[in-house]
């Protein structure tokens, strides 16, 4: 994956460096990437989105959706994810 030029890109490394994702929704992803207030006017929680897809398109997490409730679902980190943070030396 090539590094992107983003804001959520660079708060999401930061996220990696601490902690690891298991069980998570994109809710608490995004609550937990501790972006200002400014910030968060300028990036929207799709972009978000977008990059929790792409990585599990490219097998770094997995998304456990929720039967009841999709905006429930969960993510898992692969082993893929290992990889992930040495490419980006996290």
């Amino acid at each position: 994956m090539k590094p992107i030029v983003s804001p959520i890109f660079q708060s999401f490394l930061i996220l990696l460096t601490q902690n690891q994702i298991n069980g998570w929704t994109s809710n608490k992803i995004w609550n937990e990437l501790n972006l200002s207030e400014e910030a968060k006017q300028q990036i929207n929680q799709q972009q978000l989105y977008r990059l929790l897809r792409k990585l599990v398109q490219q097998g770094y997490l997995i998304k456990n959706i929720h039967l009841d409730n999709p905006r429930l679902s969960t993510f898992v980190e692969t082993k893929s994810m290992a990889t992930f943070r040495k490419q980006f030396e996290i």
